[in-house]
């Protein structure tokens, strides 16, 4: 549900887009919470893939062949690049964030523990993994030597509180103690992070630290951790992916072992960084 205030600054940005008229609107996205905001936009053309689900693509003025639905995002957007005049090239990520904050409250130095980042929250129930699993790996990290910090948004203060109250281990609880800037920063220095597929995940593979997914009711060919060098982890039942919010018997990451995302977590730090 949405706040007074909530509704109030939707109006205010529906009125800012219809304010002016744009040369351009592409909608990457092709669902029907993302064609609301073309149709309210002004301009003489509207660009995005034909036949999309929810019927965002009748708000079109120029529709693009289906592209292949089971590919991966970042193609099919690029994709809509080429189609607009951008040269072929190799995708390159570069965010607005100043990653050089200072996160030395949040991260006290130890130069004998490489850090570890685990995200375990996501909006969809059916994406969480159990808070036991996630102790038992955060405990497993603090073995193996590395200081284990748990990101989370406000909303997750809950979900993390219940994660670090079961670890034996020291643990970081830093659920909705940063900034998104921050929390760049943190992922950044990280030598791995071990992620739900959320925008954490995508965050931290864009800085170039190398994911763990966990993988249950969604396709990890399609929004997985983008690059080389991440591991998924996934079981691979015949209902997954099922693309369900919730479920009442999400079987796909109850049976994910911490034994099994051990093993991939491994399989990455084999690989020595590069300096």
């Amino acid at each position: 549900m949405f706040s007074g205030a909530n509704l109030a600054r939707l109006r205010q940005l529906l009125q800012h887009l219809r304010a002016r008229p744009f040369d351009l609107v592409v909608d990457v996205q092709g669902l029907l919470k993302s064609a609301v905001w073309v149709a309210r936009a002004r301009s003489p053309r509207k660009v995005g893939y034909d036949k999309t689900r929810e019927l965002s693509y009748l708000v079109l003025t120029e529709r693009v062949p289906p592209f292949d639905p089971e590919a991966h995002a970042v193609w099919r957007y690029l994709n809509l690049a080429h189609y607009l005049g951008a040269p072929p090239a190799l995708p390159r990520f570069r965010l607005g964030l100043d990653t050089a904050v200072d996160i030395s409250t949040l991260i006290p130095a130890k130069a004998d523990r490489p850090l570890v980042v685990l995200h375990p929250g996501a909006r969809w129930t059916s994406k969480l993994w159990p808070p036991a699993s996630w102790a038992h790996l955060a405990d497993w990290f603090h073995a193996q030597g590395f200081q284990v910090a748990v990101t989370g948004s406000r909303a997750d203060r809950e979900l993390v509180a219940g994660i670090t109250a079961q670890c034996r281990a020291p643990v970081l609880n830093l659920a909705g103690r940063t900034s998104l800037a921050q929390l760049a920063a943190i992922l950044r220095q990280a030598r791995l992070a071990v992620t739900t597929d959320t925008g954490a995940m995508h965050l931290a593979a864009a800085l170039g630290t190398k994911v763990t997914a966990l993988f249950g009711p969604t396709a990890p060919w399609r929004t997985g951790p983008f690059g080389g060098g991440h591991q998924v982890v996934r079981l691979g039942l015949p209902c997954s992916p099922c693309f369900k919010r919730q479920c009442p018997a999400p079987r796909c990451l109850n049976e994910l072992f911490p034994e099994m995302v051990q093993a991939a977590c491994e399989k990455i730090l084999s690989v020595r960084p590069m300096s």
